[in-house]
């Protein structure tokens, strides 16, 4: 269910549109190699572009290709764009990166309560080679470690995360949560949960050799990928251009969505919910 006017969204979706294409210039111009990522690769297929309720941009990339994009976009960051991490923005909730639109806001309750100023985004996900000598058991027991430090963080800077209408058991979930926060922040520091995170993702990948391995994966979602379903990227339409998808939509898309022409119900369909939603200038 939609949580903006069609005016808003609509909006929304075209400075998305245009930050996808300043972040795929950037990216071809620097030879760094990147994906569409989740819902983007899916709206892609599946509509032709944006998922008609969706309300962001999802890329990836493997992790050198990430590092060196970290790294140049936020020396030489286009016009009216910036880089954001947890090391270089204040209550920085996330282990991944955001480009930002300058100038504008976007402002859930979990950015709020953070007091995270964030802007109109688009997200860059890290991918790790996996080691192929890793059993299935070992290699679920590291991603699932890791993905908890990242929700740990998450809660160190919210009592109020995120959690959808529909979900069961909302309520005891929410004040599992604010526990959870106030725990967290006697407990923990950003730098520890970060340090903790890092190792995990360091157990589990083989930096050296990216390309090699069976598997990757992404350590913010629970789904190990064939590498030979991911690349090398092959160009599919995203609205009116077009940008590189996983070299398999339909093997990609299967894993991680399972039977993904099949729309959910709309009471399933999640947004963002912003409530500061602020265009700026443009």
């Amino acid at each position: 269910m939609s949580a903006y006017s069609d005016q808003d969204l609509c909006k929304l979706q075209s400075v998305e549109l245009e930050m996808l294409k300043a972040v795929d210039k950037f990216c071809k111009e620097n030879g760094i190699t990147y994906f569409l990522d989740g819902g983007s690769c899916l709206g892609a297929v599946r509509h032709g572009g944006f998922i008609p309720w969706d309300d962001d941009i999802d890329v990836g990339m493997m992790r050198s290709d990430y590092e060196r994009f970290v790294r140049l976009f936020q020396e030489n960051p286009p016009e009216g764009y910036s880089l954001h991490t947890h090391l270089n923005t204040e209550n920085y909730s996330y282990l991944f990166a955001k480009v930002y639109r300058e100038g504008t806001r976007f402002l859930a309750r979990e950015s709020l309560d953070a007091g995270l100023e964030s802007c109109i985004y688009l997200d860059v996900f890290p991918y790790d080679p996996v080691k192929d000598s890793l059993g299935e058991k070992e290699r679920a027991r590291l991603l699932n470690r890791a993905i908890w430090w990242q929700r740990v963080l998450y809660l160190y800077y919210t009592p109020n995360p995120a959690i959808q209408p529909t979900e069961s058991f909302r309520d005891l979930k929410k004040a599992i949560c604010k526990v959870g926060h106030r725990l967290v922040r006697a407990f923990c520091s950003p730098e520890g949960i970060a340090r903790r995170y890092d190792r995990y993702v360091e157990a589990l990948s083989a930096p050296d050799r990216e390309g090699e391995t069976e598997y990757i994966c992404c350590v913010q979602d629970f789904e190990y990928l064939r590498t030979k379903d991911v690349y090398p990227p092959v160009d599919v339409v995203f609205e009116d251009a077009p940008f590189p998808c996983p070299h398999d939509t339909d093997a990609y898309l299967t894993a991680v969505y399972g039977d993904y022409m099949q729309l959910p119900p709309e009471d399933k369909r999640k947004v963002h919910s912003p409530e500061v939603l602020d265009f700026g200038e443009l």
